[in-house]
């Protein structure tokens, strides 16, 4: 595991507090945890840092060694007012996030960009890079590619991609079309598994609850090692419903992850 680093997911443990979850992820070993400031729904209630707790979080963060990889999650909407999103990225400069993670459900090019161009913005003046997370389940830029060439024509230079093993296979891609992008572009990856290979648009509920522990499915993951970059930052993207205690099901899903990753490394 020299070459990688694995870090955790909040989505992956959704029924832990902000600072349990913290907790769990330094029992397991991993070196670095997303965090969720913004909530990209909200009507659900979800366990975020907010000004009322970010001083404990920020003191779990140091009793475990963990840095913050990303805050979650800038969703850009037909209706969002960027601006509002400040007081998040400004909790992730808070907590010493890397990054911030954005997706688009907005079809409008322009609308987009000027809202890209406005996220990157506030992003660098809270010393966090935006990372874009495509998906085949968005209304546009669904493929790798397009994710890509969007990037490219933005020119921001604090912007780039998250990939989503799982976003990659339903949308049809490989670990060919990784190898393509230029490396510094790659902020991170999240890694689960999956039952089979099809290309689909529907799959919101295996994304959002139904995701395999990598080692447990047929996803290309040994194939996607061998073409990142060194010093990539992996991030296990995993939520599932589950009625196991948080922390036996999260400390198994990191043990099996390293695993999976050893074997694939050592192939």
């Amino acid at each position: 595991m020299a070459k990688f680093r694995l870090g955790m997911g909040h989505f992956t443990a959704l029924d832990l507090t902000p600072v349990g979850y913290i907790n769990v992820a330094g029992l397991a070993g991993c070196v670095s945890v997303s965090m969720l400031t913004i909530s990209p729904n909200p009507q659900q209630h979800l366990p975020l840092v907010s000004e009322g707790n970010v001083d404990s979080v920020k003191a779990a963060l140091a009793s475990q060694n963990l840095v913050v990889g990303n805050i979650e999650c800038c969703v850009l909407t037909p209706h969002t007012n960027v601006e509002t999103l400040r007081s998040g990225l400004e909790l992730g400069r808070c907590i010493g996030a890397k990054g911030v993670t954005a997706v688009l459900f907005d079809s409008d090019e322009s609308r987009v960009c000027d809202n890209l161009h406005r996220l990157c913005s506030i992003a660098s003046e809270c010393d966090l890079r935006v990372s874009l997370e495509f998906m085949p389940m968005s209304p546009r830029w669904q493929s790798l590619q397009e994710a890509n060439d969007l990037i490219e024509s933005l020119n921001e230079p604090n912007l780039g991609l998250c990939v989503d093993l799982l976003h990659v296979v339903r949308s049809g891609g490989s670990a060919k079309d990784v190898a393509m992008l230029a490396p510094d572009l790659i902020h991170y990856v999240q890694l689960c598994d999956g039952a089979d290979l099809a290309v689909t648009r529907d799959y919101a509920k295996e994304a959002s609850s139904q995701r395999l522990t990598p080692g447990e499915g047929v996803f290309p993951i040994a194939e996607l090692l061998a073409v990142l970059p060194k010093d990539t930052l992996l991030e296990i993207e995993v939520p599932q419903s589950s009625s196991a205690e948080p922390k036996d099901r999260i400390c198994a899903i990191v043990s099996a992850t390293r695993q999976c990753l050893n074997a694939c490394l050592s192939s």
